[in-house]
């Protein structure tokens, strides 16, 4: 009886720490919504990221520090811990997501220059009074007084606000978003440009409900571009995500996770309108090699994938069928996590976890990430 309960604690406790996750565990196991909304986190399991758009888990995975690196945003990192009945987070430089989903709208922030120089600060506050609550705020901005670049990318002013917030009630998890700002403005530019100035605005709203092994979730998502310029044409999106995932146990130290979604976005662009469909089957596992290894395996395998509308093609999207592998090294309370994939995918382009290589080279891992709780 002693060897049963001491065995469930631990798997218990192996269960539970794999919730502390990592850019290369999200990149692996994707995110259930198949890269239509979330920037970090995921919908169909736990994940510590999850904190980005429900800071209500702030109170549910808290006294963490990790320090990322990848091949397509050089570093970022934060910590969370407890302060009195609080908890508080801190998290630096949250840019574009394994996936290449981006943090912000603005065509700056689109562009390579913008990625680095952007530099966006989380802050996350959250308690738990017999509620679960929690706010987040995201800021960040960008400077170029240079006088002789005639692109919005460029001679640039970009500035972003974003305030999100969500509790947990029980088994349900809602949160919703504000984007109030998410802006860029071209500076003493020269020639003629089709885009001098542009201003992003939207809202979300979502929820998760947890029912034993299964969890139903779904969001709505709005956002508006407004373009000031020659021939520039204001544009407006709006993405429904549904879906349906599963998280159990497969023996001692290894779970099974899928999910099932379906994914809308339809954006109207002065007139012409394009809408996306898709329904991606995403499907993962983890098992504990030994006391110091996990390693994991992911798919998404998109069940269709269509474009449509005027201002679509009409025929099935790319990246239909893709498979990832990593794993975590640990080290008592401290771990490494990595994914496979490639560091270059040419002399100067980032590589990408969907290399068609796979090997054992100086480019083998395509995410790292060093993690301690505490």
């Amino acid at each position: 009886m002693t060897k049963r309960i001491l065995t469930a604690i631990v798997l218990a406790g192996l269960m539970t720490g794999s919730a502390f996750a990592s850019n290369a565990r999200e990149g692996v196991l994707f995110s259930g919504d198949g890269g239509a909304y979330l920037n970090k986190g995921s919908f169909y399991y736990d994940s510590m990221y999850n904190v980005f758009y429900n800071p209500a888990y702030v109170n549910d995975f808290k006294n963490w520090v990790i320090f990322e690196k990848n091949a397509a945003n050089s570093a970022e990192g934060g910590f969370v811990t407890s302060m009195m009945n609080f908890n508080f987070g801190l998290y630096l430089n949250r840019q574009a997501n394994s996936n290449g989903v981006k943090l912000l709208n603005n065509s700056f922030a689109s562009s390579a220059a913008g990625l680095a120089g952007m530099n966006p600060i989380d802050v996350i506050f959250g308690g738990d009074s017999g509620v679960k609550w929690g706010i987040g705020l995201t800021y960040a901005a960008y400077h170029n007084s240079a006088a002789t670049v005639n692109t919005v990318t460029g001679n640039t002013n970009a500035n972003a606000l974003i305030v999100r917030g969500g509790v947990s009630v029980g088994e349900l998890d809602p949160f919703f978003e504000l984007r109030l700002k998410d802006n860029a403005k071209a500076n003493k530019a020269t020639g003629a440009l089709t885009t001098t100035e542009e201003k992003n605005t939207g809202w979300a709203a979502g929820l998760r409900y947890h029912w034993g092994e299964w969890t139903p979730y779904g969001v709505y998502n709005h956002t508006k571009q407004t373009i000031t310029g020659t021939g520039a044409a204001n544009s407006s999106t709006n993405t429904y995500v549904i879906g349906f995932g599963r998280s159990t146990k497969l023996g001692e130290g290894a779970r099974l996770m899928y999910a099932l979604a379906a994914a809308k976005m339809t954006t109207d662009t002065g007139g012409v309108k394009a809408k996306n469909f898709v329904l991606p089957l995403n499907m993962g596992a983890e098992a504990d090699a030994t006391s110091w290894l996990t390693l994991r395996a992911g798919m998404q395998y998109n069940v269709f994938n269509n474009t449509s509308g005027s201002g679509g093609t009409g025929t099935s999207g790319t990246n239909n069928v893709l498979a990832r592998m990593g794993g975590t090294f640990h080290a008592g309370k401290a771990d490494v996590e990595y994914a496979f994939g490639n560091s270059l995918g040419g002399t100067t382009a980032p590589g990408t976890y969907d290399s068609p290589a796979v090997g054992f080279d100086s480019e083998t891992f395509h995410t790292v990430s060093l993690s301690y709780k505490w």
